[in-house]
């Protein structure tokens, strides 16, 4: 229940961009401990990012940027495909 809550809160804290609510240290800060609130795994098209919750009581969120597709050559070099997600599209 508590995690579920925290997730709420987290989601709320992002959609309303409240900046006074995150955490500036470090994850590596041994003064501090994050606990991993949720991570999303960044795509070929969306960026990623973990949530983290700071023994401070604030929030501390890392990002990944998209990858990116990785087109490779099928069909006689015509068509291409994503080796990552397996999109296609016209050469």
């Amino acid at each position: 229940m508590r995690k579920i809550l925290s997730v709420l809160l987290a989601t709320a804290l992002l959609l309303t961009g409240c900046g006074s609510s995150y955490c500036d240290h470090i994850l590596m800060d041994p003064n501090y401990s994050h606990t991993l609130i949720t991570k999303v795994d960044a795509t070929c098209t969306s960026d990623g990012y973990s949530l983290y919750e700071c023994s401070c009581g604030k929030l501390h969120k890392t990002s990944v940027f998209a990858t990116g597709h990785m087109w490779e050559d099928i069909t006689d070099g015509k068509l291409q495909m994503c080796t990552t997600c397996g999109v296609t599209r016209m050469k």
